[in-house]
């Protein structure tokens, strides 16, 4: 059993898994309201990563959408905010975009990177388009067709094209990038 392989401190509550998700070197990370756990593609327990005990603080346990980019990074969206996890010298970093007040201490759904570098999340506010590089977000206005500022859990996806989609209480938006002007 997976569970068997987890800390302790996993076996106290009970789990909800929100995400399963393959990084593309082959990793299986685990989203759950106890945290991100992340094992090896054999399912080996590897580490996990939480706000309270685990070796790795990220901004809140419940995490509820991973995403990776195109240089590996793991992106997750909390309940608290998004982190960028990775791994570097032989050990992981945790990075909070906390300090940018546009998207602070926001409870976030759905998370997903584009093919330029930038990470889209989507709420209960709205989706933002984060520049990860500069720290500049940029909230999708009502006006550019959104059909609500609350988004759902997981429903996010990239097609081929690069196109995203992000599903919500009223329908689904399409988002093309690229063609995107704010």
């Amino acid at each position: 059993s997976l569970i068997k392989q987890l800390p302790k401190e996993f076996k106290d509550i009970s789990l909800r898994f929100s995400k399963i998700f393959e990084s593309s070197k082959g990793d299986f990370w685990f989203a759950t309201d106890g945290g991100l756990i992340l094992m090896d593609k054999d399912l080996n327990y590897k580490t996990w990563f939480n706000s309270e005990d685990a070796p790795y603080k990220i901004l809140n346990r419940e995490v509820n959408d991973i995403s990776e980019d195109k240089f590996a990074n793991i992106w997750i969206a909390t309940s608290a905010g998004i982190n960028k996890i990775f791994y570097l010298d032989n050990n992981w970093h945790v990075f909070s975009y906390n300090n940018i007040q546009e998207i602070k201490g926001k409870s976030y759904y759905a998370i997903q990177n584009d093919d330029s570098g930038f990470v889209w999340i989507a709420g209960i506010e709205g989706i933002f388009k984060l520049n990860p590089t500069l720290e500049e977000v940029f909230k999708i206005p009502l006006r550019y067709g959104l059909q609500s500022l609350e988004f759902n859990p997981n429903s996010e996806n990239k097609d081929e094209q690069g196109n995203l989609y992000f599903g919500g209480i009223k329908g689904l938006n399409v988002i093309h990038p690229n063609k995107l002007k704010f």
